[in-house]
């Protein structure tokens, strides 16, 4: 069975690689393109921080 180009895309979730690309770029140009901690676990949480705050800012905005 054959799919047409639009319903593979579909299927398969293809062509949104760039919402999460804009979304990576808007938050490093908000805040940055690197941690300061040294600990991976912190860096992890850094990070997390740091999404949850762009995040939180868009809502208000």
């Amino acid at each position: 069975m054959d799919l047409g180009e639009e319903a593979w895309k579909e299927k398969y979730d293809y062509g949104k690689r760039w919402l999460v690309e804009s979304y990576f770029s808007a938050v490093k140009r908000s805040y940055g393109e690197a941690v300061k901690s040294r600990r991976s676990d912190m860096m992890v949480k850094e990070a997390m921080i740091k999404f949850m705050l762009y995040a939180t800012v868009r809502q208000i905005a």
